[in-house]
């Protein structure tokens, strides 16, 4: 192998295989930095060196092989490690806690509620510890069913401040049901709830402005010129979901 594509190519095909081989394991590593820096550098060094060796063996593009699997490997295992650590302590589950945060996805609305994600940038209760990336419904009718609530319009890239309480995502443990506790990690929702029906809410900013709220605003924008165009059309939910993702 003369040219550096080949061991890269390899390397690369490694990484992936290695990410891929965490995704089978019932338990994650301790210590999952040192699995990811050490190989690391090991395989960043011998791709270095590859470009200036005019004929690379077979054991040097094995060797950058397995660091880079175990690479790979220890680097989707920092981030799993990352992710559940970024949870709701349970002193806080149903509890009312006041947040202010970003819409960072399309809000879904329905006849019962409006479900939207919520990217937590502050957190105003004393002391509460809040996940960075929630989930939250806002119902329109009380527990009790005695009162309906009018909920505010909720678009993506809204600032708001609500109280809210929220629980740690769980799901049903039927086999061969959806396993939305896994969905939830998936989407990076660390937290579930619903907001608070006492009128605390306030809408900070109409628009965060942040590189994504212009995506999320575009597809929302988009969104609306289907529903405007399609109506009741029994189809307008497919052609939303090939056209928004």
């Amino acid at each position: 192998m003369r040219h550096i594509g080949s061991p890269l190519i390899f390397s690369l095909i490694s990484f992936v295989a290695g990410v891929a081989f965490l995704q089978t394991r019932p338990t994650l590593p301790d210590a999952p930095g040192t699995m990811a820096i050490i190989p690391g550098m090991v395989w960043i060094i011998l791709l270095l060196i590859s470009k200036y060796i005019p004929r690379i063996s077979l054991y040097t593009v094995l060797l950058g092989g397995i660091a880079a699997f175990f690479c790979g490997f220890g680097y989707a295992a920092k981030h799993a490690h990352t992710r559940i650590a970024d949870e709701l302590p349970s002193a806080w589950e149903r509890k009312d806690i006041t947040i202010i945060g970003v819409v960072d996805d399309l809000p879904a609305v329905n006849t019962a509620a409006t479900r939207f994600s919520l990217h937590v940038e502050k957190v105003l209760t004393p002391n509460a510890v809040v996940p960075s990336r929630i989930t939250l419904s806002w119902y329109r009718q009380s527990f009790d069913r005695k009162k309906t609530i009018l909920i505010p319009n909720i678009a993506a890239g809204e600032r708001w401040q609500l109280t809210v309480r929220l629980r740690r995502p769980h799901g049903q443990s039927n086999p061969g049901g959806f396993d939305s506790e896994a969905w939830s990690l998936q989407n990076n929702w660390r937290a579930v709830g619903y907001v608070r029906e006492d009128g605390s809410y306030r809408r900070v900013d109409e628009f965060a402005a942040r590189p994504y709220d212009y995506v999320q605003r575009l597809r929302e924008t988009i969104r609306q010129k289907i529903d405007k165009t399609l109506g009741d059309k029994p189809y307008k939910g497919i052609v939303t979901a090939l056209t928004l993702g």
